[in-house]
């Protein structure tokens, strides 16, 4: 791509309306949800943050918290996304993944 760091989150910011790390953040909590709405049993909330790339439980409460206006244990059953988070498509989607170059160019 050729850009440097600051100008892609210019860039970034210009065409989304957020910064990078807002909508990574939108990402990682939207897989969340979908996790513990459909596995909270299976998998601990500790788990859960691990696996959407939250660097602490600490920061996974604070980031659901600021998102979805719910502690991740409290999140209530019938809760859905609002218009502006994305739902991950796919199961086994994660948010953190690095890519190589070459998963981009087809």
């Amino acid at each position: 791509m050729g850009y440097s760091p600051a100008q892609f989150a210019r860039i970034f910011k210009k065409i989304s309306g957020m910064t990078f790390g807002d909508y990574l953040n939108k990402v990682k909590v939207c897989k969340a949800v979908v996790m513990l709405k459909n596995r909270f049993e299976k998998y601990s909330c500790t788990r859960i943050a691990d696996e959407c790339g939250f660097g602490s439980v600490r920061n996974f409460n604070r980031v659901f918290l600021k998102y979805t206006g719910f502690a991740p244990k409290k999140l209530p059953e019938n809760f859905t996304l609002g218009n502006d988070m994305f739902v991950p498509s796919d199961d086994d989607f994660i948010p953190t993944a690095s890519f190589s170059q070459s998963s981009f160019q087809q």
